[in-house]
């Protein structure tokens, strides 16, 4: 069920990219050559549309990677975890840090697309609450699991207060645990005040997987 579902996310984020990604920028590109041969005022108007479908493009973009993120399919999981790790270190001027123990980890597609979006969205989560100067994500395969763990040396907080004190927060890391365990996995979540927080997953690889090495 769940690899029918990625299959129709990625239908329908290449469509997105490739249909109306395509028509909105030959659209841009048609504006702003137009813009060329009219007086200013009305050249004007016209890059003030123009900029709007660059957004437009640009949220389209985002769209279609949320719905299916190509890059798990063009340099692997692992690979794709260290880039992401990267470019969020280099945007948030944060101190990132990627290890893997380089084992064999026989994903699948659906568990690969699970795991990525829970990093990304638990690097998010560090962005906007943990005023963090270095985080390390860690990739490491424990007998039919895989673990992944998310750290940071941020300023913490109470789980028990998660709820009431930031909506936004418990609600994306419920987000999270509630898609983990629905993979049959574990979510566990350790934090201290002013000394950082620790985020495991440990998902399993399916009978499937464990018996398909080439995935």
């Amino acid at each position: 069920m769940e690899l029918i579902e990625e299959q129709e996310r990625r239908k329908i984020a290449s469509d997105l990219h490739d249909s109306v990604g395509q028509i909105l920028a030959f659209a841009t590109r048609e504006l702003k050559f137009m813009r060329k041969t009219l007086p200013k005022k009305q050249s004007d108007a016209l890059m003030e549309i123009a900029e709007q479908l660059d957004k437009a493009i640009s949220q389209t973009r985002t769209l279609s990677f949320d719905l299916s993120p190509s890059i798990l399919y063009d340099i692997g999981f692992e690979i794709a975890v260290e880039d992401l790790v990267e470019k969020f270190s280099n945007e948030r001027k944060i101190n990132g840090q990627f290890e893997n123990d380089n084992h064999h980890k026989p994903l699948t597609i659906p568990l690969k697309v699970v795991l990525y979006r829970s990093i990304r969205e638990l690097l998010m989560n560090i962005a906007k609450h943990a005023e963090a100067k270095n985080i390390k994500v860690s990739l490491v395969r424990v007998g039919d699991n895989i673990q992944v763990t998310v750290e940071d040396d941020g300023v913490g907080f109470d789980i028990s207060e998660i709820d009431k004190s930031d909506k936004t927060k418990g609600f994306g890391l419920f987000n999270i645990r509630e898609r983990i365990e629905h993979t049959g996995g574990s979510f566990e979540i350790k934090s201290v005040k002013n000394k950082g927080t620790r985020v495991d997953l440990i998902v399993p690889f399916g009978i499937n997987a464990i018996q398909d090495k080439s995935i």
